[in-house]
């Protein structure tokens, strides 16, 4: 079995300024490619999960339901399966290439356990898909604007103040953690917020868990891309982008561990 995707389950949140979030996400999985099949692991709050990671490769390709196989050693994916996506190295100066950058546009404030904050900016829709797909803690829609363009052109000037990048280091340290309200406070000061957002994952951590790659444990819940789990009274955070290309069998806890932490350390 290959992992060979994931998918968060958030693609059905929408957001608009009168109703706010209208749907129900659903259970986040892990997609495998077995024996030619596709299949899914769910990563269910309070679940258990125990496999071994084996070999990494690409992960080629899913189309119509249907995966395409690749031998490359290249991991996540090989050049031949890598897609590119424009609009992360926008900076506003483009031709509104695509049909997405047409749409209403929002400008926005993400917030990060527990002070690291960072400007973006996504179609309107997907405002709350998006913050929950960072796992940002807090945010403020700060502006409403008719295309992408325009909306990266506002997140560069802004960018100057608040950064528009945060590592997974910065995310890792956070996790499970509430953002200081004295610093939010400070930081969406000097914009005019058209609505702030508390999000919540269903969980919180006394301790940041301890980045590895691993499939063993208890399922304590997912911020952003990262899957939280319990082994003994150890909480890891596992960066499921990670996990993608990997050959995985059922398997003992113990070694997945030993095996993942070792692969952490390279």
């Amino acid at each position: 079995m290959q992992i060979v995707g994931f998918e968060s389950g958030l693609d059905v949140l929408e957001y608009d300024l009168i109703d706010g979030t209208n749907n129900e996400p659903d259970a986040p999985h892990l997609i495998l490619e077995k024996n030619g099949e596709l299949d899914r692991i769910y990563l269910e709050q309070g679940g258990f999960v125990d496999y071994k990671l084996g070999e990494r490769r690409c992960a080629g390709s899913i189309a119509n339901g249907v995966h395409e196989s690749c031998g490359e050693d290249k991991v996540p994916y090989c050049i031949e399966h890598t897609n590119d996506w424009i609009c992360a190295r926008c900076t506003g100066n483009c031709d509104l290439p695509l049909q997405s950058c047409k749409e209403v546009h929002a400008v926005y404030i993400a917030g990060f356990s527990p002070s690291t904050f960072k400007v973006g900016v996504t179609r309107m829709s997907r405002l709350i898909t998006r913050l929950k797909e960072q796992g940002a803690r807090k945010a403020a829609h700060i502006e409403t604007v008719s295309n992408g363009r325009t909306a990266r052109q506002i997140e560069r000037g802004i960018a100057d103040k608040i950064k528009d990048r945060v590592i997974s280091k910065e995310k890792i340290n956070g996790i499970g953690q509430y953002v200081s309200e004295k610093e939010w406070d400070t930081i969406i000061a000097d914009y005019k917020t058209v609505k702030t957002f508390d999000l919540e994952y269903g969980f919180e951590l006394e301790y940041p868990p301890i980045p590895a790659v691993i499939l063993s444990g208890e399922i304590i819940g997912i911020e952003g891309r990262f899957l939280i789990l319990k082994i003994s009274n150890d909480n890891y955070a596992v960066d499921l982008r990670d996990l993608i290309g990997y050959e995985i069998e059922e398997g003992n806890q113990e070694i997945s561990l030993q095996t993942s932490l070792r692969m952490v350390a390279k």
